[in-house]
């Protein structure tokens, strides 16, 4: 989290940081410790990954990252030689002859092991990669702000909604002067998040100040805050949201910011809400959805899809190294008997946009709006014994018809090895005129064309056949 602005909101585990992967004090490490967690990486990677390197490219890697002046001229060739693994052990013992192996080695050395390998996409402490599945999962723990530093002062940018410290009256705006009775003033925006955070049902006091406005201290309990994934048109005084149309009250608007663990079951209580608002047609928003866990995108698909009639049809699957996966919908169908319209846009991505095919390919809603970026990759996690997280390309998403989600691949990596494909960036005249390109290359082209003004207005003339007007 190494950023000029921060969300102070997850518990005791973030607080490890680095010291989670890294077992132990200086002077413990060896050769021999640090080969066996070097083979667990190479295992998870070649496991894993779509295209993974070799072990001895990765042994390279690893050993000229750790230390350039350790690595002998010959070593690519030394180690294409070795005929087992206890010759590869001692050309690295050989290379760090003398070398004490100490922390910061150590970590080098593992990520070293990975560095320009395109099918990685991290490698990082457990305890770091914990905070994102909290973040994915929705169970943030902490007081519920995101906070920036603004000269000596790090100060509340926004306090969420039904979080302990918007309960407490914080407002945006508010300059952070004590934590639990310590100054804070130029104490620097990590070190006032680290006070922040907290085990859920602990206690804290945070001194602000607002504008001119004398000092007030708020009194908080850390807990679980629930951000919405699930938006409408409104926000209410009870911070619950409005999803009735302004342009049109027999139409619903739902909008998805975002694919996480709880939006299934946000996404039921908007259906319950919208249902006793009596809508005739309901429209989905994308354009603000990117990322996420490909599993939230399967899920929600059989929500909104339900046990549709496809016959031999999917809702699209995966290739994966062992082969392709298809997933078929099975649920209870959301919004049932509603017509469906979904917005996407340039911004959608990843498995938003598995999702969005999803809908069209069953029949189930066309899309409108502009193609998606056409990123297409699942990404897996992998804990390592080692205290390390790992991130990694394990496959492509693809159509019900076996069409990726993702665009073609572009030269990275220094390997020469089979690479993942990358979404190549595109200027503003590309994204414009690129639509019938993009049919070929991957990404989700919508049915009816629309900028982003125009999205709504055009999802409404195109359900207006199919939406009975409540009678005057």
């Amino acid at each position: 989290m190494r950023y000029a602005s921060r969300l102070a909101l997850i518990g005791p585990m973030s607080l490890l940081l680095l010291a989670g992967s890294l077992r132990g004090a200086d002077g413990e490490y060896t050769t021999s410790r640090s080969y066996e967690e070097f083979l667990e990486l190479v295992e998870a990677v070649q496991t894993h990954a779509l295209s993974p390197p070799t072990r001895q490219e990765m042994l390279a890697r690893a050993i000229t990252a750790s230390d350039p002046a350790n690595a002998p001229d010959d070593l690519a060739v030394r180690l294409s030689n070795a005929g087992s693994r206890e010759e590869e052990k001692q050309i690295l013992a050989d290379c760090f002859a003398g070398v004490q192996w100490t922390k910061s080695l150590r970590e080098r050395f593992i990520r070293g092991a990975v560095q320009w390998t395109s099918s990685v996409v991290s490698i990082e402490p457990v305890s770091e990669l914990d905070l994102s599945r909290q973040v994915r999962a929705n169970l943030y723990v902490g007081i519920g702000i995101q906070i920036s530093q603004n000269g000596e002062y790090s100060v509340i940018r926004k306090a969420f909604p039904r979080g302990p410290a918007r309960r407490a009256k914080a407002k945006d705006g508010d300059k952070i002067l004590k934590i639990d009775g310590v100054d804070v003033r130029g104490a620097g925006l990590a070190k006032v998040v680290t006070l922040l955070r907290g085990a859920k049902g602990t206690r804290l006091s945070v001194t602000v100040q607002h504008g001119a406005l004398p000092p007030r201290e708020l009194r908080m309990v850390r807990d679980v805050i629930p951000i919405d994934s699930v938006e409408g048109v409104t926000r209410r005084a009870d911070d619950s949201w409005d999803f009735q149309l302004v342009q049109d009250v027999d139409v619903a608007f739902v909008k998805i910011v975002a694919l996480k663990g709880s939006t299934v079951s946000e996404i039921r209580d908007a259906a319950r809400r919208i249902e006793g608002l009596g809508a005739k047609a309901v429209i989905v928003d994308l354009t603000r959805c990117s990322g996420g866990e490909f599993r939230h995108a399967v899920m929600l698909a059989d929500a909104l899809i339900g046990e549709a009639s496809l016959g031999e049809a999917s809702l699209g699957g995966q290739i994966k190294r062992t082969g392709v996966s298809k997933h078929h919908s099975d649920g209870d169908l959301l919004f049932a008997g509603l017509p469906m319209a979904v917005l996407i846009g340039t911004n959608t991505s990843g498995p938003p946009e598995w999702l969005a095919a999803a809908l069209h390919d069953t029949g189930r809603a066309p899309l409108i709006g502009e193609g998606t970026r056409g990123s297409g990759v699942v990404v897996s996690e992998i804990d390592l014994k080692s205290g390390f997280g790992l991130r990694v390309h394990s496959g492509l998403m693809t159509r019900s018809n076996g069409k990726p989600i993702q665009r073609p691949p572009r030269a990275v990596g220094v390997s020469g090895a089979p690479l993942v494909a990358v979404a190549p960036k595109r200027d503003v005249d590309e994204e414009r005129s690129h639509n019938v390109a993009s049919r070929i290359e991957g990404g989700v082209e919508p049915d009816v064309s629309a900028p982003a003004l125009a999205r709504i207005a055009a999802a409404l003339k195109l359900l207006e056949d199919k939406t009975p007007k409540n009678k005057k």
